[in-house]
C-alpha cells in the first residue's frame, strides 16, 4: 500500500476514518510481504464489521484480532497496550492529536508511513499523544 492511499480511497468510511485501520493492513503487509488491494481492504473491513472487531465508522475495537485475521489468520499477537513514552519494538501505531483533529500513523524500523499525504500542509501541526504496541 503507499502512503495517502486513505485520500482517495473509494470507500468513504475508511476515506474518512480509517487511519488505524489502514495502519494495521499495512502492518500485516509487512509483516507477510504482500500487497493488499482496494477490494481485499474493503472485504476485510466489512468481516471485521460484522465480527464486532470494528464499527461502521471505522473505529478499531479489536486491534490484536484484526492483525491476527489481516495476518492469514495466525495468531501472532496476543495483547495491545497503550503507552506514552516511545516504545522500543520495531512496529507500532503511533497516536497524533492537534487542536481538533486526531490521526494514527505507523512506525517500523523507525520509518513513519502515513495513510494521509505525509506532505499535506497540516501534517506539522501534529504532536505525539501515545503509542499502541501490539505484541
Amino acid at each position: 500500500m503507499r502512503q495517502g492511499i486513505q485520500t482517495n480511497f473509494p470507500h468513504e468510511e475508511l476515506k474518512e476514518y480509517g487511519c488505524y485501520f489502514f495502519d494495521l493492513c499495512r502492518w500485516a503487509e509487512l509483516a507477510l510481504g504482500i500487497s493488499l488491494t482496494n477490494d481485499q481492504i474493503i472485504n476485510f473491513f466489512d468481516i471485521f464489521k460484522a465480527q464486532g472487531f470494528m464499527e461502521d465508522d471505522a473505529f478499531v475495537i479489536n486491534p490484536v484480532g484484526v492483525l491476527n485475521i489481516l495476518c492469514d489468520g495466525l495468531r501472532r499477537f496476543r495483547s495491545v497496550r497503550k503507552t506514552v513514552e516511545k516504545p522500543n519494538e520495531e512496529t507500532y501505531v503511533v497516536y497524533l492529536k492537534k487542536p481538533g483533529h486526531s490521526h494514527f500513523v505507523l512506525s517500523h524500523k523507525g520509518e513513519v508511513w502515513d495513510s494521509l499525504d505525509p506532505e499535506r500542509p497540516g501534517v506539522k501541526d501534529y504532536r505525539v499523544d501515545s503509542y499502541r504496541v501490539i505484541i
